[in-house]
């Protein structure tokens, strides 16, 4: 059976640094490899731009948490396509971009609890794990 393979929303992640119940199942499941997860380069910056970030506990639950996923950082495709994304869809330019990663890499699946933020994108398909 193939594995579930998508882009990850910072929503998802900032769930699980709060102590959603539900966020601890989902990541407990990446942990163990049910699925195979990327994430945005701006996922990162968005975590990390969170106040409690600065606290060394914190920031060494978040990077556990990044090293069981793969990074895609931004280049110039993916700086295109989320551009091409923010003038056609209006979404957030951090949306754009996790958007616009996960089309260029043909992941094409954003795991989110945000639907409204990427349903408007024909090319994404939204997972919502919770």
């Amino acid at each position: 059976m193939l594995k579930q393979t998508f882009v990850l929303d910072t929503d998802l992640f900032i769930d699980l640094l709060r102590g959603v119940p539900d966020a601890k199942v989902f990541f407990e499941k990446i942990k163990t490899r049910e699925y195979i997860v990327y994430y945005s380069a701006i996922l990162e910056v968005e975590i990390f731009a969170g106040q409690s970030a600065g606290s060394p506990e914190e920031e060494k639950t978040i990077n556990d948490v990044l090293e069981l996923m793969t990074r895609l950082d931004l280049d110039g495709p993916i700086a295109r396509k989320a551009g091409e994304f923010r003038r056609k869809y209006l979404c957030s330019v951090p949306d754009a971009i996790i958007a616009a990663s996960a089309v260029t890499h043909k992941i094409h699946t954003v795991a989110t609890r945000n639907k409204k933020h990427f349903e408007t994108i024909p090319d994404v398909k939204v997972l919502t794990p919770y």
